[in-house]
């Protein structure tokens, strides 16, 4: 009777164990769908944040070209704001000693 029992609560703890087991499997089943859509999300997310940074990168560098760009510009408008200056001048100083050598004092 003893031997009976005890392979009856074994027989019991095998069929919950079996039980547990396929509970387990099934809840499994349910959720493998959402991981695999997790992942591809955390997959579309990266893909998208890489593509973010490399927008802004772009944009970073369109920034530094433009500012490089308006640099040379005033560069040379300050060049050639001093050439301008410089010919006045000569032609300044041409008109001077044209007036000079034909004015007779």
């Amino acid at each position: 009777a003893v031997v009976s029992t005890q392979s009856t609560g074994e027989e019991e703890a095998l069929r919950r164990a079996i039980k547990a087991r396929d509970e387990a499997k099934a809840r499994w089943g349910r959720q493998w769908p959402r991981l695999q859509i997790l992942r591809a999300l955390n997959g579309i997310n990266a893909e998208l944040a890489a593509k973010a940074m490399e927008e802004a990168k772009k944009a970073r560098e369109e920034e530094e070209r433009k500012r490089r760009f308006e640099e040379d510009q005033a560069k040379k408008v300050a060049y050639c704001k001093q050439l301008l200056k410089q010919a006045i001048a000569a032609s300044d100083e041409e008109k001077l000693e044209t007036a000079l050598k034909t004015t007779q004092f």
